[in-house]
């Protein structure tokens, strides 16, 4: 697979210096610049994002990009991500991503998270 990580761009000192040890120990992975904005992320023709807990899962499903998933998050409870919740889960949810399909009430999914994560 050709993976790329983008670090968050808000992270912590301690979140920083934990990612250059990664840098270090994962050279082959492509690291893309903090500051690389999301967009540019999702007009390069990536097939889907992967986040833990972050708030780009929306934008992902908004942009018809899958957004994979695993733990507790705030999109936990909608459909428009789709969620690993063993290591064996998210590999096949990785390696089978193509398969993947959106629910059809994927866009008023979203609207709802936007207005109760950002307006409520």
């Amino acid at each position: 697979l050709n993976i790329a990580i983008k670090p968050h761009p808000n992270q912590t000192f301690i979140s920083k210096k934990t990612v250059n040890k990664l840098k270090e120990q994962y050279k082959n992975l492509n690291w893309i610049d903090e500051k690389t904005s999301n967009n540019s992320l999702f007009l390069s023709g990536i097939k889907f994002g992967i986040s833990i807990h972050g708030t780009i899962l929306a934008e992902l499903a908004y942009k018809n990009l899958l957004p994979l998933c695993c733990g507790e998050n705030p999109t936990i409870n909608y459909n428009f991500t789709f969620k690993a919740n063993s290591k064996e889960e998210y590999k096949n949810l990785i390696l089978n991503h193509q398969k993947l399909k959106f629910d059809k009430n994927k866009m008023n999914e979203i609207g709802e998270f936007m207005f109760m994560n950002y307006l409520n």
